[in-house]
């Protein structure tokens, strides 16, 4: 995680990205971009834009927490 903040961004979809094998997958085939800058002209980005929140690292504490 520390390497993620580090490279700035979006922290949490970064973080996303190397915890989940099929989110890193989905951002290599460019199914979606973790992260987008737009160039003049462009008003929304050519696939969706991977936006993670809290909701996700809850999900995976509580993971942990039930194989305990």
């Amino acid at each position: 995680m520390l390497d993620a903040f580090k490279a700035g961004g979006d922290f949490h979809s970064r973080t996303a990205m190397n915890m989940y094998p099929h989110i890193r997958e989905a951002i290599e085939k460019k199914q979606v971009l973790l992260e987008w800058y737009p160039q003049p002209g462009e008003d929304k980005p050519p696939v969706p834009l991977l936006k993670v929140n809290g909701l996700l690292f809850f999900q995976f504490a509580c993971e942990c927490i039930s194989q305990v």
